[in-house]
């Protein structure tokens, strides 16, 4: 950085500014501009909410399993017309079979199931996804499954002096601690009831919490 003498005799400092390489020539954008969309406008779409697999997963295993079967059928049957292998053909036998059929009480019953099987095949494919998740508080757009949950608060009713060990388990509606303590006393229980439900805060829907103590001094 050097003086510079401009026209009218004052002096300004020259800042040193380097030239941008090829990695880095646009300008870096602001925090604000990272944070929303490509023309800078902020980004107000929420993160996608986590959930199970749909239900008709199996079926679509299921129904793909078949189609290989019946692919592998095919290409037999083929490799039979062609002589590459010896044997009879299959398919033959079974449409052969199927155009020789006639009206039987029995094919009531098979119509009834296949309709009964189609409803439970749309009900498969349109039944809602579970929710596997719970969300953190607003504005975070994090989310932990019901075992994390269950670890925070084991983790806090084990920092409660007197507590030995603990278990929890948690749902999307309730926290169930067991937490075994040397020596019961009259406010151990609330202790750890107020340090799992500060620690279960952090969630939108805070789950309602349940401390089962259980005193191993007592038993000894």
């Amino acid at each position: 950085m050097s003086p510079v003498t401009s026209p009218n005799n004052t002096v300004s400092t020259e800042v040193y500014r380097p030239q941008p390489s090829g990695r880095f020539a646009a300008p870096l954008p602001t925090a604000q501009a990272s944070a929303g969309t490509a023309d800078g406008t902020a980004d107000t779409s929420a993160a996608p909410e986590p959930k199970a697999a749909p239900a008709a997963k199996w079926l679509v295993l299921l129904l793909g399993l078949l189609l290989l079967a019946l692919t592998a059928v095919l290409i037999r049957d083929i490799l039979v017309h062609e002589q590459a292998i010896t044997g009879g053909q299959w398919l033959p036998h079974a449409f052969t079979w199927l155009g020789a059929l006639t009206f039987v009480t029995w094919m009531f019953a098979a119509a009834i199931a296949c309709g009964l099987l189609a409803l439970l095949v749309l009900w498969f494919v349109f039944k809602p996804r579970a929710k596997t998740h719970l969300p953190l508080a607003a504005g975070t757009e994090a989310w932990v499954r019901p075992t994390d949950v269950a670890r925070m608060s084991t983790a806090s009713a084990r920092r409660i002096n007197g507590v030995l060990r603990a278990h929890s388990k948690a749902s999307r509606k309730k926290v169930k601690v067991h937490a075994v303590v040397g020596v019961l006393d009259d406010g151990l229980q609330q202790r750890i009831t107020d340090a799992v439900e500060r620690r279960v805060s952090v969630l939108a829907n805070p789950p309602a919490v349940e401390v089962r103590v259980t005193n191993e001094g007592a038993n000894r």
